[in-house]
């Protein structure tokens, strides 16, 4: 289940880096004018780096032992519906 997890997020970063690349190449590539793709570029960037961040952090903060580790049963002794 870890594995999967950690290849799922690997793909997300893969598709945050390959967004920024395609942005950036069509920013540069397309523009009208190169005033305009600096002032772009000055927005889109930190933008993105902190829309990384967010997803690294996210990520660094979930807590394993207790994502596998489900109890069925209940949580805490405590059973919802007893039989």
């Amino acid at each position: 289940m870890f594995a999967i997890i950690n290849i799922l997020y690997f793909i997300v970063f893969i598709s945050y880096l390959l967004a920024f690349s395609f942005i950036v190449f069509h920013i540069l590539r397309y523009s009208i004018n190169w005033k305009k793709s600096a002032i772009m570029l000055l927005v889109f960037i930190p933008i993105f780096f902190l829309l990384l961040s967010f997803n690294v952090a996210s990520f660094s903060s979930i807590d394993f032992s207790e994502f596998i580790n489900i109890n069925f049963d209940g949580f805490s002794g405590y059973n919802r519906f007893p039989l």
